[in-house]
């Protein structure tokens, strides 16, 4: 129950956001799943005095949708530059990680081969079941030059030896 008690600061809010619409359509979004994780309770007020310095900015009348809003396109943008900050730190760590990146790549090759292969079990068990006489439907063929490759690939990969 105490934990309950500190997951909204109702009285640094309420400093802001005055109407008790506005405040319960705030408490609503910053204690729900999505924002909660994201957003320390002690960034609550400074969170809502930012609403209301844009809403007056902005000279639009501040809603409780405004409010929902505006919260969620911010915690949308917040998330967008945390993966790409991610990517970046995941992309550095490959460049300086030469193990690490022949690691990520056999898992990624492995990930792929298993979709390739439960593709090509269901393929070939479609055009063994299909009826006499009608034609398989065919949209495009790999070439045989990328098939060569992959072969040759293959053959490489069933060289080496796990460590």
């Amino acid at each position: 129950m105490a934990r309950a008690q500190h997951a909204f600061d109702r009285e640094g809010v309420a400093k802001h956001l005055t109407d008790p619409v506005h405040l319960e359509a705030f408490r609503k979004r910053v204690t729900g799943p999505i924002v909660r994780p994201c957003l320390p309770v002690d960034q609550q007020a400074p969170l809502a005095a930012t609403i209301v310095a844009e809403q007056l900015t902005l000279g639009r009348p501040l809603t409780a949708q405004w409010v929902d809003d505006w919260i969620m396109i911010h915690m949308s943008n917040a998330k967008t530059v945390a993966r790409a900050a991610a990517k970046r730190q995941h992309e550095q760590r490959m460049r300086d990680h030469p193990d690490e990146r022949a690691l990520f790549y056999q898992a990624e090759f492995c990930r792929y081969v298993d979709r390739f292969a439960e593709a090509g079990h269901a393929l070939a068990q479609l055009q063994k079941d299909w009826p006499a006489g009608e034609p398989f439907p065919s949209r495009s063929q790999p070439s045989i030059w990328a098939l060569r490759d992959l072969q040759r690939f293959l053959e490489q990969l069933m060289e080496i030896r796990p460590s």
